[in-house]
């Protein structure tokens, strides 16, 4: 996932690769241990702290709220559901898309 602040935090996503990891169905590998691949552990703990940072002035920011509780609960539980965190992180990342949209850029000055 490659995400960058440019000017005055002016957020770009690279979403189509973070996406792809994800959104294709059977890349999620599930150990016999039936803990979540640590890249997926690791995604979702970014997607969490990046959901979190988005202004409570944005029109995201309640969706924003549902989908970290919804992802922080998933991930808490004793046996994960492989499918319902990808959806999660399919839609939290969209959230942040859109959210990042409609960061004003400033006036080049």
């Amino acid at each position: 996932c490659a995400i960058k602040f440019t000017s005055l935090c002016k957020i770009t996503l690279t979403i189509s690769s973070c996406l792809s990891k994800v959104a294709i169905p059977g890349t999620l590998s599930i150990p016999a241990s039936s803990m979540l691949d640590k890249k997926i552990r690791n995604k979702s703990r970014l997607l969490l702290d990046r959901l979190e940072r988005i202004s409570a002035d944005s029109p995201w920011a309640h969706q924003a709220s549902g989908v970290r509780a919804s992802l922080a609960k998933c991930l808490a539980g004793d046996d994960p559901d492989p499918e319902e965190i990808r959806n999660l992180l399919i839609l939290g990342y969209q959230i942040l898309e859109k959210a990042a949209s409609e960061i004003p850029e400033s006036g080049a000055g």
